[in-house]
């Protein structure tokens, strides 16, 4: 079950929350929320930014790190391990990005 609507996820917003990078995994958990969204953020700066600061800042494949960015429903037919998620989500624009994760933050 969506915690989060459809709606909520409009273009343009704000998202807060868990990245977790590795082998088939490419996921957004938002905080303190159960929903997992599969990561789209295509090439480019945003793409090789995310993943240079996670490889550099992790120890553990899989391990959370921190993210706040603006990013937009994907809303494409799921391919492979992308259907095992609640929906995707596109990272357009990186706001904040941590190896800490904050207390608050589950």
């Amino acid at each position: 079950m969506l915690l989060i609507s459809k709606m909520e996820l409009s273009q343009g917003s704000e998202y807060k929350g868990l990245y977790y990078y590795g082998h088939e995994v490419d996921l957004f958990k938002t905080c303190n929320l159960p929903d997992s969204f599969w990561v789209s953020h295509g090439w480019g700066s945003v793409n090789s930014d995310l993943k240079g600061f996670y490889k550099k800042s992790t120890k553990e494949p899989y391990q959370p790190i921190y993210i706040e960015f603006i990013g937009h429903p994907h809303y494409e037919e799921p391919d492979g391990i992308e259907a095992l998620y609640d929906e995707t989500v596109h990272i357009s624009k990186i706001i904040k990005i941590e190896a800490l994760v904050p207390s608050g933050c589950k």
